[in-house]
């Protein structure tokens, strides 16, 4: 890809089409791009993400289908989702935190003693974040695998999510 910094033709077309994207709230480009400068993923500055937040957020998120608590969990639902957050996977849609409480609930009664876990980084960039988890003993295999595409709000709060199931139970 050009580097718009070096042919003002190009910049002009990048920024013209990178702020014309409905909802950017980037800040501007620097003059040096982060794929002109050898990198392979953009920083804080440029995505508007920062990255430590999300992996929090995420942290947080899995600890709500850990949470076995039925007013903790709900309490925690209703802090980490927007009003009329969705919940999507093979499994199931889940429309609105009453829904998604009990979606929690039921995979837990499904999976008695399991917990989620993260299983790597979390990928994000602007308002989307990607994760893979576990579903295992603590401190044992994992029997089940998956991964997470998840949308915020402009609260930061999760207000999509869609899952993957990549290994499951026999």
């Amino acid at each position: 890809m050009a580097d718009p910094g070096e042919d003002p033709a190009v910049r002009a077309a990048f920024l013209m089409v990178h702020d014309d994207v409905p909802g950017n709230r980037s800040p501007a480009v620097p003059l040096a791009p982060w794929w002109a400068q050898g990198r392979t993923v953009p920083d804080d500055r440029e995505t508007g993400v920062m990255m430590s937040d999300v992996q929090q957020r995420v942290e947080r998120y899995l600890a709500i289908w850990n949470e076995t608590d039925p007013a903790a969990r709900r309490a925690a639902i209703d802090e980490l989702w927007t009003e009329n957050p969705v919940y999507v996977d093979p499994l199931g849609v889940a429309e609105g935190r009453d829904a998604i409480d009990a979606f929690v609930g039921a995979a837990q009664q499904q999976f008695p003693g399991l917990v989620f876990r993260p299983a790597g980084a979390v990928d994000a960039h602007h308002n989307v974040a990607r994760f893979t988890w576990e579903l295992g003993p603590e401190g044992g295999e994992a029997i089940a695998v998956g991964f997470d595409v998840a949308t915020f709000g402009d609260d930061g709060r999760f207000d999509r999510v869609t899952g993957f199931l990549d290994k499951v139970p026999a």
